[in-house]
């Protein structure tokens, strides 16, 4: 990302004070530590970011699924705690990268739970003196609104952060009715064009100034 921001800083045509990153879910959990990286970005668009740890999300995500169609099979809930072993693993003081990645939440190499520890993007986001906006679906299971909720309070002394809220939108910013499933996004859709509107306005606002 910030290779992919110094290069069009050197293209031809290119404002290099005016460009943006724009992350979603992991993306966007990420975007406070590339703008911490490169302070000459000039804004960040979180878009179903993450506050928490990602091993916690997970848990979360897993728990809500097994949850969808009434009460948990003795194997769901048994690969449950299977799972909450493998993210008492990540929080583990001695993790190391020696760990095998199937002890581990998704298989991941022990490297990534590494790399994010101690890692608090809302609270590296406050640190930032660039835009910021926060855009969230209602409907998101897999980054929920209470996620939300941790933006705001942890923006809220931010002069230059804003937030949207989209109650009929899942995770993938797709409208839709009811708890959002995973057969969801089989579903062909687009990104609402209220997201896409939004986020042209909000950079717009800052071309219009200058």
């Amino acid at each position: 990302a910030l290779s992919a921001v110094q290069l069009l800083r050197q293209t031809p045509g290119i404002d290099p004070g005016g460009i943006y990153v724009l992350g979603h879910s992991l993306g966007a959990t990420l975007a406070p530590r590339i703008g911490q990286q490169d302070p000459a970005i000039a804004g960040l668009i979180v878009m179903a970011g993450m506050t928490r740890p990602f091993e916690d999300t997970v848990l979360d995500q897993y728990t809500y699924l097994y949850n969808l169609s009434g009460a948990m099979s003795d194997g769901q809930k048994a690969e449950l705690e299977q799972l909450k072993a493998k993210v008492a693993r990540v929080k583990d003081p001695n993790l190391s990268d020696q760990v095998r990645a199937r002890d581990l939440p998704l298989n991941l190499h022990p490297a990534y739970g590494l790399s994010l520890r101690g890692y608090q993007p809302a609270e590296v986001a406050k640190s930032l003196e660039m835009r910021i906006i926060v855009l969230q679906g209602g409907r998101d299971y897999q980054v929920p609104p209470s996620e939300f909720a941790l933006w705001k309070k942890a923006l809220a002394g931010h002069k230059n952060a804003t937030f949207q809220l989209y109650p009929a939108l899942n995770h993938i910013f797709v409208a839709g009715t009811g708890p959002s499933t995973p057969s969801e996004y089989l579903k062909p859709g687009h990104v609402d064009g209220k997201v896409i509107d939004s986020i042209a306005a909000w950079i717009g606002s800052t071309a219009r100034r200058h």
